[in-house]
């Protein structure tokens, strides 16, 4: 005779199966969710690299310095004359529309070649300064249009620096001919540029500047002052060694130099 297993042992075998296999079961649930996790990581970050290395809103902006020769025409890829100028270096102005600064490079060989990296798309206005002996020689300036993705590059035509500068004190300012007087002053722009002087003995002449009369005098002396660019004086007078007359005035540069009117 058979007998049949027990009802309750075959149901009770069948749960310790059942209990065992759904550790199993969320494990490799877990395993498949990391794994996709880690997966879905890498990708993200290949694609924000990608995306970095072909960024359409930043391109580069290459700028050639003049090298030396027989010509005396002289371009930022051009020559000028290597007697005139042996000594020379370079600074490079890179400016927004607005003139404010975004870079500058100072002391750039004859002949080398200046590349800038990741700028923002847009147009800037690039100035380039030949500078011998501590003096700004040769000023050149121009606009450049970055194209985001792609190379781009400014060429610069550079000129003779023209200085004349002249400071014009008209009558009503209390300042002749006749007086002994010396100057010193401060001078700053937003550009960057800066001059101090103390204890200047001025000259004067009578002469006449745009139709103002009064007494003339040449100078700030051996200073460079950028065209298109407003530049403030601090000035003060002293009269036979006493302080005087202090005066703060303003002017704009042109390719000529400047003039101060102080009244």
């Amino acid at each position: 005779m058979k007998i049949a297993p027990s009802l309750s042992c075959k149901i009770y075998s069948g749960l310790n199966v059942k209990d065992a296999a759904k550790p199993l079961f969320f494990n490799a649930i877990l395993q498949l969710f990391v794994f996709t996790a880690f997966v879905f990581s890498v990708l993200l970050c290949c694609l924000l690299t990608s995306c970095s290395a072909n960024d359409d809103s930043s391109g580069s902006l290459t700028i050639a310095m003049p090298s030396a020769s027989s010509s005396r025409s002289i371009a930022s890829s051009g020559s000028f004359q290597e007697e005139f100028v042996s000594g020379m270096t370079f600074s490079v102005y890179i400016r927004d529309e607005d003139n404010n600064e975004v870079e500058k490079y100072t002391g750039l060989a004859q002949g080398s070649t200046l590349t800038i990296d990741q700028l923002r798309a847009g147009t800037y206005n690039i100035a380039i300064r030949g500078i011998d002996d501590g003096e700004v020689k040769f000023y050149g300036a121009t606009e450049a249009v970055v194209r985001g993705g792609t190379e781009n590059s400014a060429k610069i035509v550079l000129g003779d620096v023209e200085e004349d500068s002249i400071m014009l004190f008209r009558d009503t300012s209390g300042i002749d001919a006749y007086s002994a007087f010396n100057l010193s002053w401060v001078i700053t722009c937003k550009n960057g540029d800066s001059y101090m002087s103390s204890n200047q003995t001025v000259e004067l002449y009578e002469g006449s500047v745009s139709d103002i009369d009064g007494q003339r005098s040449l100078g700030p002396y051996n200073y460079f002052f950028e065209p298109g660019f407003t530049y403030n004086f601090d000035i003060s007078v002293k009269f036979n060694g006493d302080p005087y007359a202090k005066f703060s005035k303003s002017a704009k540069a042109s390719k000529n130099g400047i003039t101060i009117i102080v009244d």
